[in-house]
């Protein structure tokens, strides 16, 4: 398992940068390098360790609820226990033909049709952000067995700004070959089973 503290030394390891710095390489550089891979892996896929669960709490009177700050994709909406159906937002927006007890995304926000006219929390099931490495121990969400990924990627980003590239295009090239074997590793289609739909369930609905 890799903290920032050891993703940092590989990273230098593979660069061959002395603990001091280069200059274009210092800590902060280096550290800044590793959480742009961590933003670029994170938007590569719908990765399984990504998909997460938090509560949305719905304005009364309005059915608007404010999306996690870490969410990228959202997946499902359970209210009261229940999955609540989703439209396009342009059936949401279409009141002569919207259907009764729907949600949809508008940029940062989760609508409810109708609005909810009592205290209402729901649950969001989202893929998520890769968190920045805040602290020196905290390690990423991914796999411990994909986190040389992160350092190829990291490697690439120094090298280029460095100016050096020839060697970020093996990098670069590195980089693609160990997403290529990380994808091929996961399987497609994972979505979590208490959100899987029976078509004797019933959905969700809201007062």
């Amino acid at each position: 398992m890799a903290t920032k503290a050891r993703l940092r030394l590989d990273l230098r390891r593979r660069l061959g940068i002395a603990e001091s710095g280069d200059g274009l390489a210092g800590h902060e550089a280096l550290d800044g390098n590793m959480d742009e891979a961590l933003d670029t892996l994170s938007g590569e896929r719908h990765w399984p360790w990504l998909l997460h669960a938090a509560n949305v709490t719905f304005t009364i009177g309005t059915g608007v609820g404010a999306v996690p700050a870490d969410f990228t994709v959202d997946v499902d909406l359970k209210i009261n226990g229940l999955r609540a159906r989703r439209v396009q937002l342009r059936e949401f927006l279409d009141v002569s033909t919207r259907s009764a007890y729907v949600w949809t995304r508008r940029g940062t926000s989760i609508l409810l049709s109708p609005a909810n006219t009592q205290s209402l929390l729901g649950e969001l099931w989202y893929y998520r952000q890769e968190p920045q490495l805040a602290i020196e121990t905290q390690v990423p969400l991914m796999p411990a067995v994909h986190h040389h990924v992160i350092v190829s990627y990291a490697a690439y980003l120094t090298r280029s700004r460095q100016g050096r590239g020839d060697d970020a295009k093996e990098f670069l090239a590195e980089y693609d070959r160990a997403l290529r074997s990380m994808r091929d590793d996961v399987s497609s289609g994972q979505r979590p089973p208490s959100l899987r739909h029976k078509g004797s369930e019933s959905w969700a609905s809201w007062v």
